[in-house]
Order: structure tokens, then sequence, then C-alpha cells
């Protein structure tokens, strides 16, 4: 009974409009050289991608980015166009924010902007903006990490113990964001 009434339960937030509708990030990352393009959209396609600021926000096409169908398109990124992001409905339903930085330093780290599942495998990418294959130092909560080769660190099967904020170092230049890993254990008993 009870493996019935959490799997129940799943389901129910599976169909959960908000969950549905967390902005997707194209490429899935979230943080970007300044010059990159960037598209965003909503899984639902009656809601609609709103940058979040210090008022109540602003929708896709009003003072940023371009409504091209489902998407919100971002070209040639700046460094203003950091910032927290969010699917928001007609009702005012609104879903979780993807956070988005956009740098004009050298280094940045790549990872996903999705929550990750335990057992995923997740892969970590230092870039640098002009160099390849540079000495690369991977790093979860400043701690130095062992592994990372070719500037990707691969987390095989997360698990919760690997939940934490992330950081790289590619050829002595440390990237300026810090990535969260957020690791939901989503496991039935």
């Amino acid at each position: 009974m009870t493996r019935r009434l959490l799997l129940l339960l799943w389901t129910l937030l599976l169909l959960d409009p908000a969950l549905q509708s967390r902005v997707r990030v194209s490429p899935d990352q979230s943080q970007f050289f300044r010059g990159e393009r960037l598209n965003l959209r909503c899984v639902a396609s009656t809601w609609k991608v709103w940058k979040m600021g210090a008022g109540p926000g602003t929708r896709c096409g009003d003072k940023w980015g371009a409504q091209s169908g489902p998407h919100c398109v971002l070209k040639n990124l700046d460094v203003k166009d950091s910032g927290q992001y969010r699917c928001q409905s007609k009702d005012n339903e609104t879903s979780e924010t993807s956070s988005i930085t956009v740098t004009d330093k050298v280094v940045i780290l790549q990872m996903t902007t999705l929550p990750v599942t335990s057992g995923q495998k997740v892969d970590l990418i230092c870039q640098h903006y002009i160099a390849f294959n540079l000495s690369t130092r991977f790093y979860r909560n400043t701690v130095a990490l062992s592994g990372g080769s070719a500037g990707t660190l691969t987390l095989q099967r997360v698990a919760l113990s690997d939940t934490g904020q992330y950081q790289c170092e590619m050829g002595g230049v440390r990237a300026k964001g810090i990535d969260t890993v957020t690791t939901e254990d989503m496991e039935l008993p």
C-alpha cells in the first residue's frame, strides 16, 4: 500500500504544471561567454519565459530577448543577461528558476541547469575562451578534487554526497561563477 501511495504522489508531482514548465535552457548549461547565443523555453506552450529582477520581472520580448515561437532567443549575450529566469502562466503560476551567468572572463564551468537525480551521470566541463588542452582542476565546496582530464570531470553515478558548489580552474585561471549540483534522491522504497 505504501509503495502505491508513493507512486501516486510521484505521478501527481510529474503532472504538476509548475514542474513541467520549468524553464529549459539550450544549450543546457548555466554559464556562458559574452557574445554567445542562448534559447530559453517553457515546456507548457501557454507559459512564457520571464527574467526576474529587483521588481516583478519582465517577459521575454518586452525589454530583453526575442520571442520566436515557443523559444525565447538571446543573441549576442552580455553580462547584463545574467540572472534568474522562470516560466510563468497567464494565471501567474510560476516554475522554479534557472540561474544563468554570462561572463567576460576567460574560463567558465559548464554543467546542466536541470536538477540531477541519484544515479545519473553528470559531466562538468571547464572551458577556456580561446585556449584548449590546458591543465584543469575542479573544486567542490572550495576543496580540490582528484580526477578530471581534458577539461572534463565526470560524476558517473551521482549520489547525495555529490551535492555542493563546483568550480574549475584552467591554465591557472579560476572560473568566476560557481555552479551548484543539487542531487535529488528519487528512489522508491
